[in-house]
């Protein structure tokens, strides 16, 4: 694992004089022409689909070497004086402050970045995630361009997608890799993936000794292609969407209470032979029913809490068991789930007169009353805060095998007695 910057600069050293310094040289090695104008029209049709002007856009080069790719980028529009770059080499950087002095350059470790939150409108690499073998090493980067990018900015990936067999010194930018080390679906969206040149023993065969066919090979034989393009979006509305599938967790105990109210209104209907459905029916409650007579659930308790105005119901609380979607649950803990209030009744305080019936009708010693909701449902939440439900973490809900009918609900951060944790919402973790 590379640890360190020094380390990191002695890799970069090392894979140069490995492969020498004419390898990617354009005048002094027929190989290289074909290879570089596929790449170069990768980059063209990604760069097109970024909306607007380029002039005034800030501009950030990862790994920009001795500025081999720059001119391609103020080609199509982007400011000298508006692009920074970083490079790890010294002598790189004192190369390309010769080739563009208008433009700002710095030694630096890319993983550990000077620049502000949301600094740039693109944030760019070259070849950068291929050359490092080291996965911690490739995640840190892909972190701080992201960090560093601005909300709405992108970010340009032109990489490898294939390895070298049987080669660990050589990675590949796999859209497996690009997904976990970019966060695409939770921070950044793949707008467009443009392939580019063939992967190196067909491309440089091509590009010296048959370039008139080198595109048509392209086309015939895609997976040929070896190198890519990958434009990422720093979306908003992304992370938004991935808050909405969070889940806080939420429970309380159950209460042994002298002072037991029963409100007339209130009914609870139990599955029995002579009423196997609720009176609400829809297909989640079916599914239920036939999950209690097939004792699937954990304890004989499956139930529904009707409250009721004019013989119309006008809220409902589920009362379930655990199971294996809830492995979370003691075996004899209970959950309030899929709570309903008509909307002309909404904030009469019909859903917290429930839930105190539920945590006193339903004591057991040791037993609690789960609450899960997503994070966006305040209302929800503060209903369960009003009743004494105590903030336990946050978590997700998983699929398994391809259905959300078998998937889990998983708490990944569970809160600590007294470390002053907070729920999404800022109510503070008194569990």
């Amino acid at each position: 694992m590379i640890e360190n910057s020094e380390e990191t600069r002695e890799w970069y050293k090392g894979y140069y004089e490995r492969k020498g310094k004419y390898r990617n040289d354009l005048l002094r090695n027929p190989e290289v022409l074909f290879q570089a104008l596929a790449s170069e029209v990768s980059l063209v049709k990604a760069i097109r689909i970024i909306e607007g002007e380029k002039e005034d856009d800030k501009l950030l080069d990862v790994g920009c070497g001795s500025g081999g790719n720059l001119f391609q980028l103020i080609r199509l529009g982007y400011k000298a004086s508006n692009i920074s770059g970083v490079d790890i080499q010294e002598e790189n950087i004192e190369k390309i402050k010769d080739l563009y002095p208008q433009a700002n350059f710095y030694v630096c470790d890319a993983s550990k970045m000077q620049f502000g939150n949301n600094t740039f409108d693109l944030v760019y690499e070259s070849t950068v995630f291929s050359i490092l073998p080291d996965d911690t090493l490739c995640k840190s980067i892909a972190d701080e361009m992201i960090r560093v990018c601005k909300v709405g900015g992108y970010i340009l990936l032109i990489d490898w997608r294939i390895p070298k067999p049987n080669n660990p010194n050589y990675n590949a930018l796999t859209k497996k890799k690009l997904k976990n080390f970019f966060n695409v679906g939770t921070q950044t969206k793949l707008i467009t993936m443009e392939k580019g040149a063939l992967i190196p023993p067909i491309g440089r065969f091509l590009s010296k000794n048959i370039p008139s066919i080198y595109f048509l090979v392209c086309r015939i034989f895609p997976f040929l292609v070896g190198q890519v393009a990958y434009l990422l979006r720093k979306d908003n509305e992304i992370i938004m969407v991935n808050k909405e599938k969070q889940f806080s967790f939420y429970n309380r105990d159950t209460e042994n209470s002298t002072e037991f109210y029963y409100p007339e209104n209130l009914i609870i209907w139990k599955p029995s032979l002579s009423s196997i459905f609720p009176p609400s029916l829809n297909k989640r409650f079916l599914l239920w029913s036939i999950m209690h007579f097939l004792h699937l659930f954990s304890t004989k308790d499956y139930s529904i809490v009707y409250i009721k105005r004019n013989s119309r119901i006008v809220h409902r609380s589920c009362v379930i068991p655990r199971y294996f979607r809830w492995r979370f649950m003691s075996r004899n803990d209970l959950q309030v789930t899929s709570t309903w209030t008509h909307p002309d009744f909404r904030g009469k305080g019909l859903a917290p007169i429930a839930l105190e019936f539920i945590t006193k009708k339903y004591y057991q010693p040791s037993r609690k009353i789960w609450y899960i909701t997503r994070n966006a449902n305040i209302p929800s939440i503060k209903v369960c805060l009003k009743v004494g439900f105590k903030f336990i973490g946050s978590g997700v809900r998983i699929n398994r095998f391809g259905f959300k009918i078998f998937g889990q609900f998983l708490i990944q951060n569970k809160v600590t007695v007294g470390n002053g944790q907070k729920d999404g919402h800022g109510n503070n973790a008194i569990y």
